[in-house]
């Protein structure tokens, strides 16, 4: 079979899912961040295809890592619009993004291809415990911002707020317990962790792309 194979597949899959939700999804008020994720998602998957079929792993595996740099800080920005929880505080991730992207595109060999096949890629880099510190840093502090959103609103409208942050929370739990189980089944999976975990993160694309439909006809019915 074909390394990169399945990338490849969920590729097209995405894609497909952010053409929908720019011709019917416009409207929604979330829908740039949708978006982003959905593009940053997927050019990951077009990055582990192509160098794992031999296009300058170098260049095209420091670029697949920088794009998924920006995953959990663009969730974060998703989930403080949805729960209304902007603050400049929430932008701290993409800053944190812009310098790893930085250093990563700078240092020499910071990206090292040592295996791929048809289902996921094995690959190192350098400051690998700070970029892990950072990257599940942000995702736990997704979880903190739904938490304080549903405490602050627990007395206001806590159904429409529920629904709204119970879509995001979903789609972070469709992605992190299916890897959590992997490891616990394998632990050597870690050695491909990020690889595995995009493959997983098909489960978050289906959910913003579900959420981005249940919004824009609510909205719609709404205005009816």
């Amino acid at each position: 079979m074909l390394p990169g194979l399945f990338s490849l597949i969920l590729f097209i899959i995405e894609f497909t899912f952010l053409i929908a939700i720019f011709i019917k999804n416009k409207k929604h008020p979330q829908f740039w961040w949708i978006v982003l994720l959905m593009l940053f998602l997927q050019m990951y998957q077009l990055m582990e295809f192509l160098m794992c079929i031999g296009i300058d792993p170098n260049i095209i595996g420091r670029f697949g890592l920088i794009v998924i740099t920006f995953l959990p800080p663009l969730g974060i920005l998703l989930i403080s619009s949805v729960c209304k929880l902007r603050h400049w505080i929430n932008w701290s991730g993409i800053v944190a993004g812009i310098a790893l992207s930085i250093y990563y595109s700078i240092v020499p060999d910071a990206f090292s291809l040592q295996t791929c096949n048809p289902f996921y890629a094995i690959y190192n880099y350098p400051l690998g415990n700070l970029y892990g510190f950072f990257y599940f840093g942000y995702i736990f502090w997704a979880f903190i911002l739904i938490i304080i959103a549903w405490v602050r609103d627990t007395k206001e409208n806590p159904k429409q707020l529920n629904r709204k942050a119970i879509y995001v929370l979903i789609g972070y739990f469709s992605f992190l317990l299916p890897m959590a189980i992997t490891i616990i089944i394998n632990f050597s999976a870690v050695e491909a962790l990020e690889s595995i975990m995009c493959k997983y993160a098909l489960f978050l694309a289906i959910t913003l792309f579900i959420f981005s439909f249940q919004y824009e006809r609510n909205s719609t019915n709404h205005e009816k």
